[in-house]
């Protein structure tokens, strides 16, 4: 007979931890000069991450193992649509973020539960998992300086609405008893606008909130660089957030038709609402850029940081003789490779950029979109 010892069901798990979709990095769009013209201009920007298993596994059927030292996971998206003229733009923002941190353990556990696999006798499982997620809609309002002496300054404020978000912690071990069987005990301090782990039934909260972009930008006639800081402070707020506190632990348990144990977690603790406004919600996100132009090549080094990571990567761009651009890039931390094509005249633009660490999408642990463009009247 099979038994599992999570104190969690594997299902409603693997909905928490990775509900990832196609997501974003910073990505500038295309640039036209702005002078003292209108510009329309969009945006699709999306990035995903996993160090532990691939984007398709983590979001799917959990069919291979995760790597033994995997401890985060991400998709950050934005779609944008708006409007500039001289330094000044307004956008409409939809945005969505995924984020997990968690111990190498935890994934092991979800993994084998997915798949029915007994954990390992005689092992201590460790369960340690942050998640922080946010759906939001709003108005962004962006400035940009006009370079002086080259060096140049650009800043945004989104005032957003919030229609989903999920923050908690679930600290805890999973260990083999006496009698051969696995047991859980943790601890959980979980606020959400639906309760994917323990089915709380709440009403979804009214959230509010803005966040701050920041940036500084530099170049001549043949270098330039940049470094932008987006959510560099946020803060948002939830008049009756529902939370759950308190330890959970595995003393419910059933057997399904093939003999397999699935333990259903028993809360000790509280469920209610709350008042919630939280400082910094999301974690910052820096882009830096320091680039050369050789007459049709351009050679950049972009450097992405994000929760703790450094992700460096190499750019080298071609320009025709005519409109169009060519570009390709290497990551070195994911070993992503990202191709990319734009075109550009005095009135519009486009541009964009497709990154994978493997060519079979379903095995690729990092994924990159970038689709912009701009018109100009």
């Amino acid at each position: 007979m099979v038994h599992r010892g999570p104190f969690f069901d594997g299902h409603t798990m693997i909905r928490m931890l990775f509900p990832l979709g196609l997501a974003t990095a910073t990505f500038v769009v295309p640039q036209l000069a702005y002078a003292d013209n209108w510009q329309l201009h969009y945006a699709i920007n999306s990035q995903s991450f996993s160090d532990s298993a691939s984007i398709h596994d983590l979001a799917k059927d959990w069919r291979n193992e995760p790597t033994p030292s995997g401890s985060i996971a991400y998709s950050r998206n934005r779609v944008t649509l708006g409007a500039r003229r001289e330094n000044v733009s307004v956008d409409l923002i939809y945005r969505q973020d995924w984020i997990f941190e968690f111990h190498p353990d935890t994934a092991q556990i979800v993994y084998r539960d997915k798949n029915k696999i007994p954990l390992e006798p005689g092992q201590d499982y460790r369960v340690k998992l942050r998640a922080r997620a946010l759906g939001a809609e709003g108005i962004r309002l962006g400035f940009e300086s006009d370079a002086n002496e080259g060096w140049g300054l650009r800043g945004a404020v989104s005032l957003l609405q919030v229609s989903e978000f999920q923050e908690g912690r679930l600290t805890g071990r999973v260990a083999e008893n006496a009698d051969g069987h696995f047991e859980g005990l943790g601890q959980i301090d979980y606020r959400y606008d639906e309760d994917h782990f323990l089915s709380h039934l709440a009403s979804p909260p009214d959230g509010y909130g803005f966040a701050v972009d920041i940036g500084i930008f530099w170049s001549n006639e043949q270098y330039y660089a940049s470094l932008d800081i987006e959510d560099a402070w946020t803060r948002f707020e939830w008049e009756d957030a529902p939370y759950t506190r308190g330890q959970i632990d595995t003393d419910q348990s059933s057997f399904d038709p093939d003999g397999y144990v699935s333990y259903r977690p028993l809360l000790s603790g509280v469920r209610g609402t709350e008042y919630y406004r939280p400082t910094n919600f999301l974690p910052r996100a820096t882009t830096g850029q320091l680039g050369m132009r050789l007459e049709q090549w351009d050679v950049s080094i972009n450097t992405f940081h994000f929760l703790g990571t450094l992700w460096p990567e190499a750019q080298l761009t071609y320009a025709t003789q005519g409109r169009m651009h060519y570009s390709a890039a290497y990551e070195a931390k994911s070993d992503r490779i990202t191709l990319g094509i734009a075109s550009q005249t005095s009135t519009h633009s486009f541009q964009f950029q497709l990154g994978m660490d493997n060519e079979r999408w379903q095995e690729a642990h990092a994924l990159l979109i970038n689709l912009s463009g701009a018109w100009q009247f």
